[in-house]
This record gives structure tokens, C-alpha cells and sequence, in this order.
């Protein structure tokens, strides 16, 4: 869609696809587009997924993706300014990772571009203003500059001076932002890759917040870059990598991995352009197990609660809320992404006990069930019942935060029938107190009450996890420290239960836990990692009679979250309204199309985990309340939905928030909105 202003095509929004209703993201073709550009003309387009303030990047090597397929995403890439899609900003920062717009310049035409802005200052100003407030309006963090063009020398003090305050002006707004420059131009002019730091483009580099290098390097190029780079600054050095290989050290596709290794040796950080080469190039055939053949491994420590995930991927063959089927088809919302877990498959589980006893053969991402959103984590394997105790050990998410005010522990998993009695689970959250580990099982022997229960539940309205003696939980010979701790009890955990869900289904097959750790009962200290127990039952028989058989654990969701939360406000919907409403009537069926908006109100003092993460959006009519859809915004655009039946003059529509602590409000006195038909 573009609007004219003053005779120019403002290329404002395509907004949405005209027949899903689901967001596109957003370009701007030339300077006057840009220049012409204002907030407001893209909401449905903004992330709501945001970095705090206080994120600053690891002081270590990092890495650097630059996303490219089927030659610049058919039309998305190599626009003079790209703006990242609202689903990959909420995905990475999720993830804690950075995601940067692209302002890119080529050959003649670049060459007129640049001339017409690097010659006016006024324009100038006008464009680096442009470009930071589109980085805040899109809520993502910062750019990369490629001048693919010859600079005439008499603008190059300029270009740098251009470099020098949009670098400036955006630490001011976004701290955390960042202005990378790709290799290209010199200092004198010259459109010359020099495919490592140098004297050439070190003036550049010392203007913005890192340089992001030529693929085509040696192993001699890193080095020098390191040295020029200095001690303070080296990791800011991104070396370019094309997975296609296109004249790559080592050639690219998983060979990257080890022109990766040299990078990492060398101090430096990396750059991996178009790791779409997986799909392109290999086929659909072997996608999954091909795209979880990493080209490199990187995980993020989480350190700030809630963490909540189910590990949905942002897709499925079907939507499930709390373990129930909402919609009955395939979707795929990259918003929709939940934390995934910080270890590839190599570095993944380990293995206690009788060696050879269990072991795992397979961790994926199961569609055929869920408990939130689309996907779960489905852990198979095998085992041989033995007379010792063994298990196996999945490590989950690296964390570093400190449990000061208590700790709720919830999370839920489903084992067949056929394994229910031949094997067990359970949580495990490793300390940084000197070989400490807090199992959170199940077990009703030898329980002992906490001593104080009153305490907790004057706190906390919520009872403590009792303790029980951990030795059925350890290797005999294991001289580390363990705490077990069994779930709350059935009052609490009725509570917590009808706080995450809103209500409650006796009748679901995913078995919930939830455990209230508080400081009184395992002292102050750091939460390391999360990991989850596969035990086997020991064997009682003889030895000939122990035969190996097979165990599936489907895991649906992790919460650890502050227990002040549960009583916490969660806020209200409110101004629930409606617009651009339209109805196709044939014989069978009604057609709507009608856009939802709201505003949410929230207490001054609430926490993070009382803000809202996502929106779901239900019809009701006389005998049901059916699942329609999600947005990350508070608005959401109903296209092209059946309606069977109008028994009224009107539909209406309800909106349920779920707060990033994965609490729901009450489905029955949430907001809701009558859409007249007329």
C-alpha cells in the first residue's frame, strides 16, 4: 500500500496480507520515503517483545546472523532500508538477542543516494533521526550500514562524521543499540572489501559499535585483525561466513562450523550469512533433522524470572491451551516462540549410575501433542532395569539468578501408560553452592514438614514443598549435596492450578507439579541450571529376567517464577472496540472480517511478570466459548471467518491476556465486545 505526499509515493505500510490478515514487515525504497516516514502509519507491524534497558552484550565472541534466502527473500532484501518482521524481533528477544534493521546502499544508484544525504546537512540530521526513531517505533536494536558504492573523497570525513552521531544518538535512546559497518568501503573512496580490519576501514570501525567483515579471509586476516582490533575491542570484529561457501575459508555448508573453530581461535567474533542454504540447497526432505545439525552453537544464560516455556517453536499442527486442542489446524507465529533449551544435542543429557543402564536416543519437538501452543519436547530412549540406581540427566536452560524472595517451580509431563510404573521423573536445579542440587520429585515417604509452613503462608498464601531424604535419588557413592523436595500440597497446588489456567481439567493426562522453595529452606544461593531426571524403577530379579525396553517423556512446560507473583494484580483489558467491519454472505456459511482494539490498564508498581505477553481472542455465543486467534499487539484482525450459524444480530468476541509469568485472567469475566452485523 503507499499514499502520495507532496507528488512522492510514501510507501507507509503494506501492514497485512490481504487474505490471512497477517502482519508483513515493512521497507522503504528510497530517501524521501524515509524522510516522509511517521509513527503511527504500522502499528499491527510493532514488536512487543522488548530488551531491558539495562542489556548490555557478553563481554566474549559472539555471533552475528545475517538472514538471506532465496535471492534476498524474493523482495524483502536490498531495499535501501529493510525493517526487521515484528516475529523475529519478539523471537530473538525472547532469546535475549539482538535484531538490527539494514540501511544498504549499491553501485549507481547507491552512489546518488548517499551524494544526495552526505552533501546536505539538514538531510543528513534528518536521517539519522529517521533511523532511530524507526528502530524505536519497530522496537528493535539498531542497524547495519553497507555502502556497497564508491564515496567520492570529499564526503568521506563526512560519512564518518554521519557514522560517529547516529552511533551517538542511538546509545542515547536504545543504550543497548548497535551500529555495525560491513567491509566495503575505504577511507579514500574505493569500494573495496579488505576482508579483515585494517588501515583501510579501521576508520569506520572506531565511529560505531563493530565492523562486520568480507567473507573471503585467511586465517593470517583474523590475526591482524585481532591485533589492530586491540585487547578492549576484539570481539567486535564480526568475520563474515557464507554458508554457500561462495570463496569461504573451508568452503562453507557444515564445513562453516570449522572456519568457525578458526574464528573462535582467533578471538573474534562471526558473521553467518544465509544459513538458509540448509533448506535451499538440502531440501525439504531432511529439513528438521538438517536445521538441528548446527552450524554453530550458542545459548544465552537466562538470569532475570519469570522463565516460562513450552517450547513451542512458533508453529504446530494444532493450538493447545492448557493441554486442550483450541484449533483443530496447522498455524505458525514466530511471536508464538517459546524459550528454548540452551544445549545442542552433543552437550545435551548425561548419564548417573549403572553405565549403559538408560540411555537417550532422541530429543525432538513433538507436534502430535502440546501442552502451550503448537509443539512439546518429546525425550525418547531405552533402558534395562538394573539393581542399582541409575538415570538420565537432561540438561534444559543455563541460568544465573539468585532465590532471595522463594521460588515456584512448575512443570508438567506426559508418560504412556506402559512406562508410568517403570519409571520416574523429575526436576533438578543445580547451584552454585559448592556441589548442591535441589531435586523436585514426587515421593510421599519420609516427608518431612517444613518448619515454616505458617510463615509461607502468611507470605505467600501458598503451603512450602515439604523435604524428603533424597538417596533414592543419587548414586551411593556420590559425595555431592542434594535437597529433595516433594510438590505443595493439594490445596496449593489447586491454587496455583486455577491461577496458570484460568480453571482447571481433572480429567487431563499431563500430570502438573509445583514446588514453593524459599530461602529458610535451601539457603541463599544461585540457580545454575534447570535440568529434568529420567529415572528407571530398580529391578528386584535376577539378572536373566532384566530385559531392555523403551520409555517416551513428552515435556510440556517449565515455570519458575517468583510465588509473589500469584497473588500479584495481572491487570484488565479495557476500551474494547471494534472497525473496518465487513460481511460475505453465501448459502452455507457467514464470512467476517472485523479489526479488534483494545487497551490494557496495569498498577504503577507491577512487577515485569504481571505484563502481558499475548492476547487470545475467543467467540462466544450461547453454549460455547470457541478459540480464534493470538496477537502480541492489542489489536487483532479477524479475515474471512466461518460463521455457520447468526442466531443474532451480533457476534462477540473475548479477550483473555496471559501475563509473561503465564498467569491467565478469569475466561468468564474477561472483556468482551458485540459486532453488530449490519
Amino acid at each position: 500500500m503507499a499514499n502520495r505526499f507532496n507528488g512522492v509515493a510514501v510507501r507507509q505500510c503494506r501492514q497485512f496480507d490481504q487474505d490471512s490478515g497477517e502482519p508483513v514487515c515493512s521497507y522503504l525504497q528510497n530517501l524521501k520515503q524515509i524522510y516522509l516516514w511517521f509513527r503511527g502509519c504500522d502499528d499491527i507491524n510493532r514488536a512487543s517483545v522488548v530488551l531491558p534497558q539495562e542489556f548490555t552484550l557478553p563481554n566474549r565472541s559472539r555471533t552475528l546472523v545475517c538472514h538471506d534466502m532465496a535471492n534476498g527473500y524474493h523482495e524483502d532484501s536490498h531495499h535501501l532500508l529493510t525493517i526487521p518482521p515484528s516475529t523475529w524481533i519478539n523471537c530473538a528477544h525472547r532469546h535475549q538477542v539482538l535484531v538490527l534493521g539494514t540501511f544498504i546502499t549499491e553501485w549507481d544508484e547507491g552512489g546518488i543516494i548517499c551524494r544526495e544525504f552526505l552533501q546536505n546537512q539538514q538531510l543528513r540530521h534528518l536521517l539519522i533521526n529517521k533511523l532511530i526513531d524507526i528502530a524505536q517505533y519497530y522496537r528493535f536494536d539498531g542497524w547495519l550500514i553497507n555502502i556497497e558504492n564508491i564515496i567520492e573523497k570529499k564526503h568521506i570525513a563526512t560519512l564518518v562524521q554521519f557514522i560517529v552521531e547516529l552511533t551517538e544518538k542511538l546509545h542515547q535512546k536504545i543504550p543497548h543499540g548497535q551500529i555495525i559497518w560491513y567491509d566495503s568501503v575505504t577511507n579514500t573512496g574505493e569500494l573495496k572489501w579488505q576482508n579483515e580490519l585494517n588501515m583501510y576501514n579501521r576508520i569506520f570501525f572506531d565511529s560505531c559499535d563493530g565492523i562486520f567483515l568480507n567473507y573471503i579471509w585467511k586465517p593470517g586476516n583474523l590475526l591482524r585483525s585481532a591485533l589492530n582490533a586491540s585487547q578492549s575491542r576484539k570481539y567486535d570484529v564480526y568475520a563474515g561466513l557464507d554458508v554457500f561457501g561462495r570463496g569461504c575459508y573451508k568452503g562453507g555448508g557444515f564445513k562453516t562450523r570449522d572456519a568457525l573453530e578458526v574464528i573462535r581461535e582467533s578471538c573474534l567474533s562471526a558473521a553467518l550469512f544465509a544459513p538458509g542454504w540448509v533448506y535451499e540447497c538440502l531440501g525439504k526432505a531432511d529439513f528438521t533433522e538438517n536445521q538441528n545439525n548446527p552450524l554453530c552453537n550458542n545459548s544465552s544464560i537466562l538470569t532475570e524470572l519469570p522463565i516460562v516455556s513450552s517450547f513451542c517453536r512458533g508453529r504446530g499442527d494444532k493450538m493447545y491451551i492448557n493441554g486442550k486442542v483450541v484449533k483443530n489446524s496447522s498455524w505458525s507465529n514466530l511471536s508464538a516462540q517459546q524459550l528454548q533449551p540452551s544445549y545442542s544435542n552433543s552437550h545435551r543429557s548425561y548419564y548417573l549410575g549403572t553405565a549403559g543402564s538408560i540411555k537417550i536416543s532422541s530429543i525432538t519437538h513433538a507436534a502430535n501433542d502440546a501442552y502451550n501452543g503448537g509443539e512439546c519436547l518429546c525425550i525418547r530412549g531405552s533402558y534395562i532395569p538394573s539393581l542399582e540406581y541409575t538415570a538420565a540427566v537432561l540438561r534444559i536452560f543455563r541460568t544465573e539468578f539468585e532465590i532471595t524472595d522463594g521460588l515456584l517451580i512448575s512443570y508438567c509431563f506426559k508418560i504412556p501408560d506402559k512406562n508410568m510404573r517403570s519409571i520416574s521423573v523429575a526436576l533438578q536445579l543445580v547451584t552454585d553452592s559448592a556441589m548442591t542440587y535441589f531435586i523436585l520429585g514426587d515421593e510421599s515417604k519420609t516427608v518431612c514438614e517444613p518448619k515454616d509452613l505458617e510463615a509461607c503462608m502468611e507470605d505467600y498464601g501458598l503451603a512450602c514443598s515439604p523435604r524428603f531424604n533424597p538417596s533414592s535419588y543419587k548414586v551411593k557413592s556420590d559425595t555431592s549435596n542434594y535437597l529433595a523436595f516433594s510438590t505443595t500440597n493439594d490445596e496449593s497446588a489447586s491454587i496455583i492450578d486455577a491461577t496458570y489456567c484460568g480453571e482447571t481439567d481433572s480429567n487431563s493426562d499431563w500430570i502438573r507439579r509445583h514446588y514453593l522453595l524459599t530461602e529458610s529452606t535451601c539457603g541463599s544461593c544461585t540457580i545454575c541450571e534447570v535440568q529434568l531426571m529420567i529415572i528407571p524403577h530398580m529391578s528386584t530379579s535376577n539378572h536373566s529376567e532384566r530385559r531392555e525396553d523403551d520409555f517416551c517423556v513428552d515435556l510440556g512446560e517449565i515455570k519458575l517464577i517468583r510465588p509473589t507473583t500469584i497473588s500479584d494484580d495481572i491487570g484488565r483489558i479495557i476500551n474494547l472496540t471494534y472497525k473496518n467491519t465487513s460481511w460475505d454472505i453465501n448459502e452455507d456459511q457467514i464470512l467476517l472480517n472485523v479489526t479488534l482494539m483494545w487497551d490494557f490498564i496495569l498498577d504503577n508498581d507491577a512487577t515485569e511478570s504481571a505484563q502481558p505477553e499475548f492476547f487470545d481472542i475467543f467467540l462466544k455465543d450461547d453454549h460455547s466459548i470457541n478459540f480464534v486467534g493470538r496477537s502480541f499487539l492489542r489489536v487483532f484482525m479477524v479475515k474471512n471467518f466461518p460463521l455457520q450459524v447468526l442466531n443474532d444480530d451480533a457476534v462477540t468476541f473475548v479477550i483473555q491476556h496471559v501475563t509473561k509469568a503465564g498467569l491467565r485472567s478469569n475466561l468468564q469475566h474477561a472483556a468482551h465486545v458485540n459486532v453488530l452485523f449490519q
